[in-house]
């Protein structure tokens, strides 16, 4: 069976740093040059400044992931991003 990748969600954080440290920005930006499908940036997004941050920084993104940052306001979140699918990114 062959399966299909549409989108790629990456999360720059390494597996033996769990929820501490940073996420490595530097390295998802590599990812960034080098991927021919599809980004889902996931990682530390805990406001909508941080969101907007990785929005412009990484511009050839599709979107967000959002995570735990989402499970402290959910409402928050629903607010902030309202309509931003309609401008071809998804949160």
């Amino acid at each position: 069976m062959l399966f299909t990748l549409s989108e790629l969600i990456v999360h720059p954080r390494v597996q033996k740093q769990f929820y501490n440290g940073t996420v490595h920005l530097d390295q998802f930006a590599e990812i960034t040059k080098l991927s021919k499908h599809k980004l889902i940036y996931n990682g530390d997004i805990e406001n909508a400044r941080s969101a907007m941050y990785i929005l412009s920084r990484f511009p050839s993104i599709k979107g967000i992931m959002l995570g735990r940052g989402i499970l402290t306001n959910p409402r928050h979140w629903q607010r902030r991003f309202e309509g931003s699918r309609s401008r071809g990114r998804g949160v």
